[in-house]
C-alpha cells in the first residue's frame, strides 16, 4: 500500500475520528506511542509516602490514590522517550539524590548559590525535556507552550542543534522563602 494512498490514510484514522497521533520525536513517525511522563516517575517515587502511593483526602472523607505524575500517551514513541531518558532524566535524578548543600555552598547572606562539578548543560537539558514535553502535550495540566521555540528545543535535546544554539531560553534558579527575608 502506498504511503499516501487513501487506504494507508483511512488505517491511520483513529477511534476519535483524527489521525493516529505519531511520535514528536525528529524525523519519527512511528504510531506506536508508549505512556510518556511529563515529569519522570522516579521524582514522584521519591516524595512518595512510605507506604506506597500518596492519597489524596477530599472535603468529602473520600480518598483516591494519586498517579506518579502527569503523563500523556500521545506524545512519544519508546524509543524517543528512552533517549531522553538516559540523557536527562536518569542523570538528573542521580544527581538531585545525592545533591547536599553544604554551608560553603552558600554566600553569608544566602542569597547566591555555588556548587562546584555540575554537569550544568545536562540539568538545563532536563528542565528543557521536561517543559517541551509539558508544551507537546494536549493534557488539561499541561497548558504551557514553548511557541515558536518547540522545534529548536526538540533539536537540542536530540542532539541536533547544541545547548549553545538556544540562546533564545534561559534557566535561571530562584529560591521562593516562606519568610519574608
Amino acid at each position: 500500500m502506498a504511503p499516501h494512498s487513501n487506504s494507508a490514510i483511512l488505517n491511520d484514522l483513529d477511534a476519535y475520528g483524527g489521525l493516529m497521533p505519531s511520535c514528536r520525536g525528529p524525523a519519527c513517525d512511528s504510531t506506536d506511542l508508549i505512556i510518556a511522563h511529563i515529569i519522570p516517575q522516579s521524582f514522584a517515587r521519591d516524595i512518595e509516602a512510605p507506604d506506597g502511593a500518596n492519597v489524596t483526602l477530599t472535603i468529602n472523607r473520600d480518598t483516591r490514590t494519586n498517579p506518579r505524575g502527569v503523563w500523556d500517551d500521545k506524545i512519544l514513541c519508546k524509543s524517543c522517550d528512552g533517549e531522553l531518558g538516559t540523557c536527562y532524566d536518569k542523570p538528573a535524578i542521580e544527581f538531585f539524590r545525592r545533591f547536599r548543600l553544604m554551608r560553603q555552598d552558600v554566600n553569608q547572606k544566602g542569597t547566591k548559590l555555588r556548587k562546584r562539578q555540575v554537569d550544568c548543560d545536562m540539568l538545563c537539558g532536563f528542565a528543557l525535556s521536561v517543559l517541551w514535553r509539558a508544551s507537546i502535550s494536549t493534557r488539561p495540566e499541561c497548558t504551557f507552550t514553548l511557541g515558536p521555540y518547540e522545534d529548536r528545543v526538540r533539536e537540542v535535546l536530540f542532539g541536533l542543534r547544541p545547548l549553545s544554539g538556544l540562546s533564545e531560553c534561559e534557566i535561571m534558579v530562584q529560591r521562593v522563602s516562606e519568610h519574608n527575608d
